[in-house]
């Protein structure tokens, strides 16, 4: 009982503080605004804007509420899933003292915060990935979630699907199966033109040659769990419960050498490492070694001088901007600037006529631009960031007419 409280204690305490870490209104994360975007194309049946190379479960989620604060929930809520998983997975297979020793691990990652309250779905991705290595009922919609909610989802989806069928256990991998089969042919039925995998990896290759020297590097990324993961694991004889877990972790880190991985790509791998360790520690025969050791792992891990949690969370200059404005009944807002507007607020956006309205004022309107000469019929509500980049927020309310 007192292990489930540790674990219940420490995902409340770890919700509560990444809560305050940050804003709900400023979007983080590489790309943030193209799967945000997603989910507007998809509120307005805009499907000609949707970003092909992103798998629409993120969207779907999104899309149930303001894009931004929504986002930022749809985060938090992931990664303590993951952690709830990582801390049953470890209890079921290890026992409760693992468990406890699995969150602390988990922990230890030092950016587990930052992707906590990032608006992108590298952490949904995440915790899809361990509930899917989880065997049981749930399975089949894990995995169907995992193949909605990624290109690489299949992938990985077929690598946790070995233990199963390691153990001849026919009838669950049918249900697994086609379980994956649903969320990746669930993805056909969008109204858009997604790009597959390979064509990423070949459009990757293109655009970058210097990280990427060739096409076929770039799938190995994705191909190599299977093949290295049974190289490592065979003579270590890990059990085949964390077959599947093993093949995906040696195969990423191991691919990893030989292409540049990005942080994001290796972070929905962490909580299936962490299992990994937790099984290992547990041939160590003194209970107080292995605490040591996760104790030694936590501290060095958050004294890395490299973590991204250390850079402050502050807001830009835009989410300033919007704090400021309040859009009367008959207002409207036009956007001189590449701003993501649409995203950002429920109103209609005018992203035309801006030189005229900058140069004869605009009765009723805000309007957010660079740092431009402007009418003086303008009153400048607020001036945001610095130097060239500075922001301007007018408005011109229409008792000036």
């Amino acid at each position: 009982m007192r292990h489930a409280a540790a674990i219940a204690t420490i995902l409340v305490a770890f919700t509560a503080w990444a809560s305050t870490v940050g804003d709900f209104d400023q979007p983080t994360g590489l790309d943030a605004m193209q799967y945000l975007g997603n989910a507007r194309a998809w509120r307005d049946g805009d499907w000609v804007d949707w970003h092909p190379w992103r798998w629409p479960l993120h969207a779907l989620l999104v899309r149930l509420g303001p894009f931004i604060p929504t986002a930022h929930v749809v985060s938090l809520v992931s990664v303590v899933a993951l952690m709830a998983g990582t801390a049953w997975a470890a209890w079921r297979h290890h026992g409760p003292s693992a468990a406890v020793q699995a969150t602390v691990l988990l922990l230890a990652f030092p950016d587990l915060v930052v992707f906590a309250r990032t608006t992108s779905p590298y952490p949904l991705v995440a915790a899809l990935l361990v509930l899917s290595s989880l065997r049981g009922r749930w399975q089949p919609l894990a995995l169907a979630l995992l193949a909605a909610a990624d290109p690489r989802g299949v992938v990985y989806g077929l690598v946790l699907l070995v233990p199963v069928a390691w153990d001849r256990s026919w009838p669950e991998l049918a249900r697994s199966a086609l379980g994956l089969a649903a969320g990746a042919l669930s993805v056909l039925a969008l109204p858009a033109e997604l790009t597959p995998l390979w064509d990423q990896a070949r459009l990757q290759e293109r655009a970058a040659p210097a990280v990427v020297s060739r096409v076929w590097e770039r799938v190995f990324l994705f191909a190599s769990p299977a093949l290295f993961g049974l190289l490592l694991v065979a003579p270590f004889g890990l059990s085949r419960a964390n077959a599947g877990r093993a093949l995906l972790v040696f195969g990423t880190l191991i691919s990893g050498l030989f292409v540049y991985t990005p942080h994001r790509y290796l972070f929905p791998f962490w909580a299936l490492l962490v299992l990994l360790t937790v099984g290992g520690l547990q041939k160590i025969a003194w209970p107080s070694v292995r605490w040591i050791t996760v104790l030694a792992a936590f501290i060095s891990w958050n004294l890395h001088p490299f973590k991204q949690r250390d850079r402050p969370m502050v807001p830009g200059s835009v989410t300033l901007a919007l704090r400021d404005l309040e859009v009367g009944a008959d207002e409207a807002v036009v956007e001189c600037g590449r701003f993501f507007l649409a995203v950002r607020l429920p109103e209609d956006i005018e992203i035309r006529g801006c030189d005229r309205h900058l140069r004869d004022g605009g009765p009723g309107l805000w309007l957010i631009t660079r740092q431009r000469s402007h009418s003086e019929r303008w009153t400048v509500v607020g001036r945001y960031g610095a130097s060239k980049r500075t922001i301007l927020l007018l408005y011109e309310p229409r008792s000036s007419q």
